[in-house]
């Protein structure tokens, strides 16, 4: 429905910026939504990768 707020949202933006003739131009960006729950990939500086979740939980590394 239009005109309703759409609730609370967590989430990441990223830009990415350039300084071209003395000026901070964003040339990229990013988003994306934080979901509670969901899992995301890590990788360990020995290359192995595990699977975590964003909230309330430590990466185990090997």
């Amino acid at each position: 429905m239009s005109g309703q707020l759409g609730g609370e949202r967590r989430g990441v933006f990223i830009f990415v910026v350039s300084l071209i003739d003395d000026r901070w131009l964003a040339v990229a960006a990013h988003n994306t939504d934080i979901l509670p729950g969901q899992q995301i990939h890590l990788a360990s500086e020995s290359g192995s990768v595990s699977a975590v979740r964003y909230e309330g939980q430590e990466a185990e590394w090997d």
